[in-house]
């Protein structure tokens, strides 16, 4: 008898590559649909509070509140407005997911392993590294669909100025920075980045010590584990929220002529934002992206039952 012979004819069908692919696929693009639904809105939102003050179009609007810009935007453009953007953000899910095997060749490839009896710092360090390495090769590829998202959100209030994604790319490059624009602030998202690895990776560890249950198998251990995660990545969120602030400001004139431009370049984007709003300017829009990272972490476990 043939090997092939031996097996059903539905369970050789299964185990091909690409069926597998295709299902895997399908099952990224339903968990996207599904979690991106609440964030898109959220993100939206969070846009319009961060950059409120850099954008004309904005100024004289009360807009202190999500629920006060959703209001604004179905007033402006239509409820369903208050989702612009969001095949962008499904998208981005599926092109990470094939981008993830290349970022992590990358990684392996440049950055050196080492045991963590043996040397824990230089393990340590090439963890963040490795970790840092992997996110700005995809920040780096998805860039232009992260620039045209948040491009976008800012246009969901008061007269439209673009009509979609490529829009936006094409109106872009014809601008004053040209191609440069799509990337602007992209230094500052690098700095945000690391800032993030850094502290999240020092302050799990920090509470993995601390606390008695981390090592117990129970469920009071993994519930202990679950809170530290969730704990620390709210707490790294809130320490390099100021530069998403500033990284948002400088992508919202990215397009514009210099006269229109608010901030010389991210410098002077951090010194004018202290000067005119103070501390709290740094954090505008910071409690709906802490509630859009407790809803996604909620929504990721929903689809995780229902697709997996």
């Amino acid at each position: 008898m043939s090997i092939i012979g031996s097996y059903p004819q539905s369970d050789l069908i299964e185990q091909h590559p690409l069926i597998r692919l295709v299902k895997r696929l399908a099952g990224i693009g339903m968990e996207s649909a599904l979690v991106k639904l609440p964030s898109t809105a959220m993100f939206n939102a969070r846009c319009i509070l961060q950059t409120s003050a850099a954008l004309p179009k904005l100024h004289g609007y009360s807009l202190h509140k999500s629920a006060d810009i959703w209001s604004k935007i179905v007033e402006d453009q239509g409820i369903l407005s208050v989702w612009r953007g969001y095949p962008l953000d499904v998208m981005k899910s599926i092109i990470q997911f094939f981008l993830n095997p290349f970022a992590f060749a990358i990684q392996r490839r440049i950055v050196p392993r080492f045991n963590p009896n043996q040397d824990f710092v230089k393990f340590y360090l090439s963890s963040i590294g490795g970790g840092y390495l992997t996110s700005a090769f995809i920040q780096t590829c998805l860039r232009p669909l992260e620039y045209c998202r948040v491009k976008l959100a800012l246009d969901t209030i008061g007269k439209r100025e673009y009509t979609g994604a490529l829009d936006v790319i094409k109106k872009t490059v014809k601008g004053p920075n040209g191609i440069a624009g799509i990337y602007s602030g992209f230094s500052v998202a690098l700095v945000k980045t690391l800032v993030y690895r850094i502290s999240y990776f020092a302050l799990y560890d920090l509470l993995r010590v601390i606390n008695p249950y981390s090592y117990d198998r129970d469920a009071l251990g993994l519930f202990t584990r679950l809170f530290t995660g969730q704990f620390v990545a709210l707490a790294s969120l809130t320490l390099c929220f100021p530069f998403e602030v500033v990284e948002r400001k400088m992508q919202a004139q990215a397009d514009k002529e210099e006269s229109e431009r608010c901030y010389k370049d991210a410098i002077d984007c951090f010194k004018k934002t202290y000067k005119e709003e103070g501390v709290a300017g740094f954090f505008r829009g910071l409690q709906n992206n802490l509630a859009t990272t407790i809803g996604t972490t909620v929504a990721l476990f929903v689809s995780d039952m229902l697709f997996r």
